[in-house]
């Protein structure tokens, strides 16, 4: 799952690339590709993107139902679209969906609104963040999280180390969503 944003900025086609991996989902009896899913209240999806041109597989775009009918349209011609929330994508209602079209786990990869929207409303079991041998940083840099942030002990989200990898030079730290 992204959003709308890292599809406008990225015209991100959200598909397996690596061989082995597509194989292994075959040999498991899944499709190749697994579901794609998009948050965009508005749809402001591109009907000509890479997400539509390249791999196979079920695309689902979640909107508001106050995105506009000829946007949507176009969508709905190519993908699975769904209203989850009057003016914005409502998560829960996503997930309730979700759930319902059989999907048990769900990977979502960003941008920094989606997850700061996932972390705020606690919507998450594990987060899993790559730590590099780069230093990217200053004003305009990307963060983890958008949003209005997390202040006051109340407001922190707390997490428990799961496990930490070594991966090439940088780090996978894996977190769990600690109990309150």
């Amino acid at each position: 799952m992204v959003g709308i944003g890292t599809i406008l900025a990225d015209d991100s086609s959200l598909r397996l690339k690596n061989p082995a991996l597509i194989a292994e989902r075959a040999a498991a009896g899944k499709e190749e590709q697994p579901m794609r899913v998009v948050i965009d209240s508005q749809a402001r999806m591109p009907p000509d993107g890479d997400l539509f041109k390249k791999g196979t597989g079920r695309r689902v775009i979640f909107i508001a139902k106050t995105a506009p009918e000829d946007r949507v349209a176009a969508l709905a011609e190519k993908a699975t679209v769904i209203a989850a929330g009057t003016t914005r994508v409502d998560l829960n209602l996503v997930l309730d969906k979700l759930g319902e079209m059989g999907i048990r786990r769900l990977m979502v990869e960003g941008g920094a609104t989606l997850l700061w929207s996932f972390t705020s409303q606690k919507l998450f079991d594990e987060i899993r963040i790559y730590v590099g041998a780069l230093i990217i940083g200053g004003a305009d840099a990307p963060t983890f999280v958008d949003g209005s942030g997390f202040t006051g002990a109340d407001g922190f989200t707390r997490l428990k180390l799961k496990n930490v990898e070594k991966i090439d030079d940088g780090l996978l730290i894996t977190w769990l969503k600690k109990d309150e």
